[in-house]
Order: C-alpha cells, then sequence, then structure tokens
C-alpha cells in the first residue's frame, strides 16, 4: 500500500490522471493515521504526534491542497515501515536461539525406551542421553559419566565432565558416555527456553529520539494550534495557517531517525553485534564497562600447543612425542587439546619426523577418558613387538599414578620435592592462563592388552601447555574501547 501511495503522488505531481492521485496517498496512508489519533484520543486522551499529523491532513484536504496532505501521510507511514524493518532485522538473530533448543527426548518407561517430542517430558521423568546428542531438559544425572560440551551456555570450547548427582542443562550436548538423568526443569523453565526468553524480553524499545515527537506532543499540538489560529486572524489566510500545521508536522524526525538507527543497526550486525533495537543503540552510547566472554569472542574457538617441557620446565620433544601418539591413536572423541596435538604434523621442519614417529608405533589397546579417571592411555607397539603404555591427561591425576620421573635421560625416584617442583611449575602457567595436561609412559614387554592396574608405577615424562590463540581483531578492537574511556572486563567460563 506504502508502494502503491508512492507511485501515486508522483503520478499526481504529473496530473496524468482526470483526478488527483494524490487522494490515493490520502486514503491507503492518512486515514490509517487519523483513525489511530482519534482511538487514543476517546479512549485514553494520549496526545501523540499523530494527532498534530491528522490536524495537518485534514487541513490540507479543506483548502484544496491534496499533494501536500498525501505527501505528510505518506512519509509518515514511510517512517513507521523503516521503524519496523529496524525491529525486524534487530530481532532476526534471536531465532537463531530457537534452532538450539532440542526437539526430541529418550524417555525410560517400565517397557523399554521410547524417543518422544521434548515438549512431552516432565518432571521427574527418566532419560537417557547417548554421545552426541543435546541434552533435552534440564536434569541430575543418576547413572553414568561423561563430558558436556556447554559452549552454548558458557561459550567455553572444553567439554566439562559430569557423572552421578551432577546438573545437567537443556540444549547442551553430551561427548563421551551414554548417562541417564531424572528431568527437574522442562518445557518453558528450561535452561535455553530461560534463555530465549531474557534475550527476547530485553529492555529495549524506541530510541528515545524516535519517540521524541510523541513526548512532546501536547506541547507541539497546542504549539501549532496557538500558531496556526493566530496567523489564519492577523493574515485572514487560511493557507498560511494550514501551512504552519503541515510545518509543524514532524516528518524529519519520524523519517531520518529510523533510517540513520537502521543503518547503525546493519553495519553492526557483519561485526557479530546484534542490537535489538534502537532504545538499546541509543543507550549503548553511555556505557563505560563492557564484559567480554573469552572463548570464541576474544580468542578462536581453537587452543594451541604453546610449551612442552620435562618436569622442571626445559623443552622435552619426547613429552610432545608421546602427547601426539596418545592424541592420534585414541578412539574417543577428539577435544582442542588433542586437535592441538595432532596439528604438530604440520610444525614447520618436522613434518618427517611425526611422519616416522607414525611408522615406528601401531596401535594395540587402549583405555578411553572417563570422568573418574580424568586420563586417557594408549598402548602402543614397536616394530620389535616391545610395547609402552602412554598415559595423558590432568596433572593431578597423572602424578598421582607416577613413581619416577624422567629427567635428562635419568630415571629417578618420584620425591617429595620431585613432586613440589610439578606443582609449582604448573601452577604458574596456570595463573598464566594456561591449560595444563601431563604425560607418563610404562614400559609394558610384550603386552598386547592393558587394564587400569597397568596405569600404576608410571614414569612423568612431562607436560604440556596450551593457551587461546587471541583473534587478530582482538587487540585493536580492546585498544579501541580504550581510546573511549570504556574499560574491558573478561568473564570467562574455565578459570
Amino acid at each position: 500500500l506504502l508502494a502503491i501511495s508512492g507511485v501515486a503522488l508522483v503520478v499526481s505531481i504529473f496530473d496524468l490522471l482526470p483526478f488527483d492521485a494524490a487522494w490515493v496517498a490520502i486514503v491507503l496512508c492518512g486515514i490509517p493515521i487519523v483513525l489511530e489519533a482519534l482511538i487514543g484520543l476517546i479512549t485514553a486522551f494520549d496526545i501523540k504526534a499523530d494527532v498534530l499529523v491528522s490536524l495537518a491532513l485534514i487541513a490540507a484536504v479543506l483548502i484544496g491542497e491534496d499533494f501536500a496532505a498525501g505527501e505528510v501521510a505518506f512519509i509518515m507511514q514511510l517512517g513507521a515501515l523503516l521503524e519496523d524493518v529496524t525491529v525486524a532485522r534487530a530481532r532476526a538473530g534471536i531465532e537463531k536461539l530457537v534452532h538450539l533448543t532440542p526437539q526430541t527426548a529418550r524417555l525410560l518407561l517400565p517397557d523399554g525406551e521410547n524417543i518422544v517430542p521434548a515438549g512431552q517430558v516432565r518432571v521427574g521423568d527418566r532419560l537417557r542421553v547417548l554421545p552426541g546428542e543435546s541434552i533435552p531438559v534440564d536434569g541430575v544425572i543418576t547413572s553414568g559419566q561423561t563430558s558436556i560440551n556447554q559452549a552454548v551456555m558458557t561459550g567455553e570450547s572444553l567439554p566439562v565432565d559430569k557423572t552421578v548427582g551432577d546438573e545437567v542443562s537443556s540444549g547442551t550436548v553430551n561427548q563421551y558416555g551414554a548417562f541417564e538423568m531424572r528431568a527437574t526443569k522442562v518445557g518453558e523453565d528450561s535452561s535455553i527456553q530461560r534463555m530465549i526468553r531474557l534475550v527476547q524480553s530485553a529492555d529495549a524499545g524506541k530510541a528515545r529520539i524516535v519517540s521524541l515527537a510523541d513526548r512532546w506532543a501536547t506541547w507541539i499540538v497546542v504549539t501549532a494550534l496557538t500558531a496556526a489560529a493566530g496567523t489564519w486572524i492577523v493574515t485572514g489566510e487560511v493557507l498560511r495557517a494550514v501551512t504552519i500545521l503541515v510545518v509543524f508536522c514532524p516528518c524529519a524526525l519520524v523519517l531520518a531517525t529510523p533510517t540513520a538507527i537502521m543503518a547503525a543497526i546493519g553495519n553492526a550486525t557483519p561485526h557479530g553485534v546484534l542490537v535489538k533495537e534502537g532504545d538499546a543503540l541509543e543507550r549503548l552510547a553511555r556505557v563505560r564497562v563492557v564484559a567480554f566472554d573469552k572463548t570464541g569472542t576474544l580468542t578462536n574457538e581453537s587452543i594451541l600447543l604453546e610449551y612442552y617441557m620435562d618436569v622442571l620446565g626445559n623443552e622435552s620433544a619426547e613429552a610432545l612425542d608421546l602427547a601426539f601418539l596418545n592424541s592420534f591413536y585414541h578412539s574417543g572423541v577428539r577435544n582442542p587439546i588433542d586437535n592441538a596435538l595432532l596439528a604438530c604434523q604440520t610444525m614447520p621442519g618436522r613434518e618427517a619426523h611425526f611422519g616416522e614417529l607414525l611408522a615406528q608405533y601401531r596401535k594395540t589397546d587402549e583405555i578411553p577418558f572417563d570422568y573418574a579417571r580424568k586420563v586417557v592411555s594408549t598402548l602402543v607397539t614397536a616394530a620389535d613387538g616391545s610395547s609402552k603404555l602412554i598415559l595423558k591427561g590432568d596433572v593431578a591425576h597423572v602424578v598421582a599414578r607416577c613413581g619416577t620421573v624422567a629427567y635428562r635421560g635419568q630415571v629417578l625416584p618420584m620425591e617429595e620435592d620431585t613432586a613440589q617442583s610439578v606443582s609449582a611449575v604448573v601452577s604458574e602457567m596456570l595463573q598464566d592462563g594456561m591449560k595444563v595436561i601431563a604425560v607418563a609412559q610404562k614400559e609394558m614387554g610384550t603386552a598386547d592388552h592393558i587394564t587400569s592396574a597397568d596405569e600404576q608405577n608410571l614414569t612423568l615424562v612431562g607436560y604440556l601447555a596450551f593457551f587461546d590463540a587471541p583473534k587478530k581483531t582482538a587487540r585493536a578492537s580492546i585498544a579501541a574501547l580504550k581510546r573511549l574511556k570504556v574499560t574491558p572486563k573478561v568473564l570467562p567460563g574455565d578459570q
């Protein structure tokens, strides 16, 4: 209808029809404005800018200025359309959250398992979640242990270990083992639905500059009517009086501000900034502290290997080689640390070395990672038939399984001062924001099978430190904020 009105105004300029085509714009765009003004006055005595617009429209029509009336109506409706488009564009990103909502659940019944829509799950129902599946509702694990990818909630790339009694949230992803859970919050009460509602109901509305005309409408209307009446009385020319009413119409404000806001929101979107509505954009100018998530925001989703060291902090190629073999051969779901170790194959000058390492050893057996152990073991066998167990994982859990340490070609007893040295070096790296794992080994003769009992009296070889690589744009963005006197803060989900 707005497009038809615009065409009609163009036709009116060239006087191509036997009647004034501007009446099309008056009817299609003007009548809704007049009706809305009347309804507001009658039901709530609410004087807004549309009251002044309606007076100008009616006055222009009464004195035969049909084109002026149609033009005012068209501009006002165009501004309203731009405002609607702005809101629609800003809210489009919210729909992405809806797609995170799990659609089905594995409901455990006395006679077996039944797949049902997630919306049918009730508080107290028992559910099973398999590896790779999204958790359908909030709940508590009643059986099993696993690691959960909680990136949708916390942004953290590494999965979080969970076992019996731990809470799990809807929308997060089960990484490793199958488990059973009891539903505690379902439907609209679940975490993912609460997050969606928070975004949808965030305090936002028209930008204050857009509603400026409405907030001052009463005074504007009184002033305009007084000026118009005074001009008519003094000059005796009704055209001059109507001109004052038309000029008082906030067309420029109504048209220009939604256009500017829409352009600003549109420019922010490609940079990953979702602005819900114009009011939020306007309030952004008063922000003095900005809080960032870390992983995926200031840093990349992947992590990079920083150090590979022996127990006293000296560079150790042996620790790297063992950790690489462990990650390459274990069959579980690979996490970002595994991916960082496998990326060592492309280290400049060492491509051939890792190729030879894989050619030298083959996988014989493994004990996969689980929550209680916090380590993963791989048994590899060399060409001469000799086997070794390689264990990597959480530093404390690896050290607890070690009776000796490797240092500069020697194997020394794991004494108390050695363990304290390990703890001191690891603590320093953790303070620097590193993610640290330890690696150990054990000669297994000609064994072709391992059990958890074999994960004792190992030799601690060293540890590896990883860090979240900052995005190339992060430094410039933080510097720009500081130039604006805005203080950046980081709220990470890991440390």
